[in-house]
């Protein structure tokens, strides 16, 4: 029941329009993967996915998900998936996104 709650909220941000990250979840490089509201250009009918580590490497992605799953296909060709519910909402900030 919590995971149909969560991704029924997940789904609703997503037509909130929020411009920018709508979701995150730390990484095992010390940094994080953020999910945004941006259209991915290069895979059909995704969103725009980057990731961090706390050394400064970057990588982008588009993403997509199911009622369980985030799918993500990595500019390096990698395609990962993870636990929907792992994602949280960003938390707030003085600074508004983009």
């Amino acid at each position: 029941m919590k995971r149909f709650i969560f991704a029924t909220l997940f789904v609703l941000a997503l037509n909130v329009q929020a411009k920018g990250v709508i979701a995150e979840v730390q990484n095992e490089g010390g940094g994080s993967i953020a999910l945004t509201d941006m259209k991915c250009t290069t895979v059909k009918d995704t969103l725009i996915a980057y990731a961090y580590t706390k050394n400064g490497q970057s990588l982008l992605g588009c993403w997509a998900t199911d009622d369980t799953r985030v799918f993500i296909k990595w500019s390096d060709g990698d395609l990962r998936s993870y636990p929907i519910d792992v994602f949280k909402l960003p938390k707030k900030s003085s600074k508004e996104y983009l």
